[in-house]
């Protein structure tokens, strides 16, 4: 099997706050492994108790490493508005 690493943001429209995250997990071969990951480190997060919206899927990767575009996210704030 191989071991996958998701990382995502969550949304608050209230605050118009993002949390970044991540998480992993393996794939079994079918079409919603990336889904599957994702809905179960969602389901119960820390953070749907304060607001924020459920999670996007930014990357995924074999490798556990920098992510680029979240790092960016999390340093350059005006990149973070709509």
């Amino acid at each position: 099997m191989i071991r996958i690493f998701i990382s995502y943001i969550k949304f608050n429209p209230k605050t118009g706050k993002f949390y970044i995250g991540r998480t992993s997990g393996y794939l079994t071969g079918k079409a919603d492994d990336f889904f599957r990951i994702l809905s179960k480190r969602d389901k119960y997060h820390e953070k749907n108790d304060d607001g924020y919206l459920p999670a996007d899927i930014d990357n995924v990767s074999e490798r556990l490493c920098c992510n680029e575009s979240l790092l960016s996210l999390a340093t350059k704030p005006r990149f973070l508005k709509f």
